[in-house]
């Protein structure tokens, strides 16, 4: 994923490949039955700078993409982690942008 890191949006970088089991492993325990992401094998790829939002991929999904909020709790509600579904890396950035045009 590294030709997206001139394509990030402000404030957001690529996460080290050595550093990104770390946080597919946090989506992973956060997860419970029930949260749109259970059971999908993520692939954690850039984080807002000073910020627990991490940009997701997902193979062979209809979103590849999803924005999430990890808590670094264990979760028992099904509606945490936060999380932002999105069909392709260009529809998150355009998202990310317009907020912060706002």
């Amino acid at each position: 994923m590294s030709h997206l890191k001139d394509k990030l949006p402000k404030n957001w970088v690529l996460i080290q490949e050595e550093k990104e089991s770390i946080f597919s492993n946090e989506l992973k325990r956060e997860l419970i039955l029930g949260h749109v992401l259970f059971d999908k094998k993520a692939v954690a790829i850039a984080r807002k700078e000073g910020e627990d939002d991490i940009l997701f991929f997902f193979e062979n999904q209809e979103d590849q993409y999803a924005e999430v909020h990890l808590t670094w709790n264990h979760e028992t509600n099904p509606i945490w982690p936060s999380t932002l579904l999105f069909r392709s890396f260009n529809d998150w950035k355009k998202t990310i942008e317009d907020d912060d045009s706002e």
